[in-house]
């Protein structure tokens, strides 16, 4: 996995909007430029391209590339005020979304609003995402509500899970859930934390976010095909079954890894796909 962000609802949620899904788990890519054409809606311009206006200045701190933010936002097409997501509350980590609303993020003050105009190559570039065109030059409007404080490390008694599978998956059903259980097939709807084993390290804290269940490290997809909605799984993921000998991002090379998953929910991608047509009429 790599790292995510999150919406109002579970219908905006399941959408991957709006740097959701900036960071699905394991290699999910987008980029490249476009025209920006709506910069005439932003009074000033960084030297990356992203242009911004201050709408309200608020009176708070202004958060950094490692800190965690609550935010209210409106996503909507440049070319055409198209409204492509939204949210009363979001919160996800700065380095978690596209890095046009990331750079936007840190020139905020609690308290305060302001306007993005992120042209397509901070933003999701040729590949699109969900109803965002390729090469679509965004605006985003958003108030930027708290800085939340990071979590602390996970302690040791917290970090070892007392059943194992037979692929030497540790597991720990934390609450029980109800109902169907996910496959790989569909995407689902969860919150998590990500701890390195070894020093109780966090590296990832994300929710609600959507992930397809079969692209994903395999231990992390084990996991969930064990889980029913409504429930809270511990998972002990050995290396072998991770991200193996390799380093990736703040994961050292062969790690274990503890993560803390709540399944909100889970659809089939015919469903997803549903409600994105159904968004876009």
């Amino acid at each position: 996995m790599t790292f995510p962000l999150r919406a109002r609802a579970l219908s905006c949620a399941f959408l991957l909007l709006a740097g959701l899904v900036a960071a699905l788990p394991q290699n999910v890519v987008y980029a490249a430029p476009a025209p920006a054409a709506h910069l005439g809606q932003c009074s000033q311009k960084t030297a990356s391209g992203l242009g911004y206006s201050i709408m309200k200045l608020g009176t708070g701190p202004m958060p950094g590339g490692a800190d965690k933010v609550s935010v209210r936002y409106k996503g909507t097409l440049a070319s055409d005020s198209t409204l492509f997501d939204e949210s009363d509350r979001a919160e996800f980590g700065v380095g978690e979304v596209i890095p046009g609303f990331a750079e936007g993020l840190k020139l905020a003050k609690v308290g305060g609003r302001i306007r993005l105009c992120i042209p397509a190559a901070l933003g999701y570039g040729a590949s699109g995402a969900g109803s965002i065109p390729a090469n679509a030059d965004l605006v985003f409007e958003l108030d930027l509500l708290e800085i939340k404080a990071p979590p602390g490390p996970l302690a040791a008694q917290e970090r070892q899970c007392a059943t194992k599978s037979a692929s030497g998956l540790g597991y720990m059903v934390v609450k029980a859930g109800s109902g169907a259980m996910p496959g790989d097939a569909d995407i689902a709807l969860i919150n998590y934390r990500g701890y390195i084993a070894a020093t109780g390290a966090l590296f990832d804290d994300a929710g609600p976010v959507p992930v397809p269940v079969g692209k994903v490290i395999p231990g992390f997809a084990e996991g969930l095909k064990l889980m029913q909605r409504g429930g809270s799984y511990k998972l002990c993921i050995p290396p072998a079954i991770g991200y193996g000998e390799k380093a990736v991002g703040p994961i050292p090379a062969s790690s274990t890894l503890v993560f803390l998953i709540d399944l909100v929910d889970f659809k089939s991608l015919a469903e997803v796909q549903a409600m994105q047509a159904q968004s876009q009429q």
